[in-house]
């Protein structure tokens, strides 16, 4: 038996509500996006319906269905099992499956035979629930037609990602920028406890974060959230490599590290990091008129951050940078233009970075590359660059097609 169709292969131990709220999705009205994918698979299948289904506590309410008029069923155990499975689940037909017979889209008026389920798992491996298609019809699937389904449930996971994004990336624009006028009042090291503190609060998977300064031809850690993580910057300090290292030395934008257990770019740094309990880091430079160090955001298991956390965690460095790049210009006479003009910048910079690598799935430094090479190719300043993104949508014009393969 595979395990599309053993019931208990992959069954998670308790779905999470809270991963549901946190997309807020519940009985939104119906939307092209998710509406277009149900008809596409119940064309490419050659069923009569398909359904985008999202697992409430006592529900399994429906955000997209094609050739049904049903808005939800109750939670049955059955079908639940189905949704909370990682894997594909597979009913050819249901009048001589035991595992469906009280099933509320097998049994009575609506008398579905055949059921095929993807599960829509997040990056971070919640199961929110699935497309499935049916019909009245028993039959097989195919190792095609289950691939296609497949690829349609990753999409709608995308769509669901791409607007969990949007909102978070506008609430945390708003946050920091009322955070940043506030920095410009404290200490610097006020400023950096701040800066990492909110960071572990905020960055989901973030478990510890500090900032390293360049001082002089020198790296120093200058505030953590853990003394562990002052311990283990050390490291990078001591053996020469690291993430943290990499960004400050070769002035990279950022430098990700899925799992320090056995990465093949720190073999000195990347085990004792492990460790000590630090699986993952993300290291993102601090940037204001040059390089002032390194925001790096530690995490104790490992592909703890998805795409959205890093886009983040470039928008947190670029107000790092805009807080302590303010604090050195307090004694300068045109301090607060420079402060606003940075921050102006800084805060679109950011935001088309985020934008970019939601959208294209690259890096942020293919993100902030794309920036770069429009400016050189439109010869205006970056920052307009930046705004003609965040205003139109649209990506700049670099003078040639260099974007990431598909």
């Amino acid at each position: 038996m595979s395990g599309r169709d053993d019931p208990a292969a992959g069954i998670a131990a308790a779905d999470d509500p809270a991963a549901v709220r946190r997309y807020d999705v519940l009985d939104t009205p119906p939307d092209r996006a998710f509406d277009a994918i149900t008809a596409i698979a119940a064309r490419l299948l050659d069923v009569p319906v398909a359904v985008v289904s999202i697992v409430d506590e006592n529900r399994i309410w429906f955000k997209s269905r094609h050739g049904i008029d049903l808005r939800e069923v109750g939670r049955d155990a059955g079908l639940a099992s189905a949704i909370l499975q990682h894997e594909p689940w597979v009913v050819t037909d249901a009048e001589t499956d035991a595992r469906v017979l009280a099933n509320p889209l097998m049994a009575g008026d609506t008398g579905f035979r055949f059921y095929a389920g993807v599960p829509l798992t997040t990056s971070d491996g919640h199961n929110l629930g699935t497309l499935c298609v049916m019909d009245k019809q028993p039959r097989r699937i195919t190792d095609a037609e289950m691939a296609t389904l497949v690829d349609l449930a990753a999409v709608v996971v995308d769509e669901l990602e791409l607007r969990v994004s949007a909102r978070r990336t506008t609430d945390l624009e708003e946050q920091l920028r009322t955070q940043a006028h506030a920095l410009t009042a404290e200490t610097v090291e006020g400023t950096m406890q701040r800066i990492v503190a909110f960071a572990v609060d905020t960055i989901e998977g973030c478990d510890h974060a500090s900032i390293s300064l360049l001082e002089g031809t020198h790296i120093a850690t200058r505030v953590t959230s853990d003394a562990r993580v002052a311990d283990v910057d050390i490291v990078q300090y001591e053996t020469g490599e690291g993430p943290c290292v990499d960004v400050v030395n070769q002035g990279m934008n950022s430098v990700y590290a899925e799992d320090l257990t056995d990465d093949p770019r720190w073999p000195r740094f990347g085990p004792r990091a492990a460790a000590a309990g630090m699986r993952r880091l993300l290291a993102i430079r601090l940037l204001a008129d040059r390089t002032l160090g390194a925001l790096n955001l530690y995490a104790r298991l490992p592909r703890a951050y998805g795409a959205t956390d890093r886009a983040t965690g470039v928008i947190f460095a670029t107000h790092a940078g805009i807080a302590l790049a303010a604090v050195e210009a307090r004694t300068e006479a045109h301090r607060v233009e420079h402060l606003e003009q940075a921050l102006s910048s800084r805060e679109l910079i950011g935001q088309a970075q985020g934008i970019l690598m939601e959208r294209e799935r690259i890096t942020p430094d293919q993100a902030f590359d794309v920036l770069r090479r429009a400016s050189q190719h439109l010869n205006v300043k970056l920052r307009e660059v930046a705004q003609l993104l965040v205003d139109t949508g649209e990506r700049p014009a670099t003078g040639a097609d260099t974007r990431p393969p598909a």
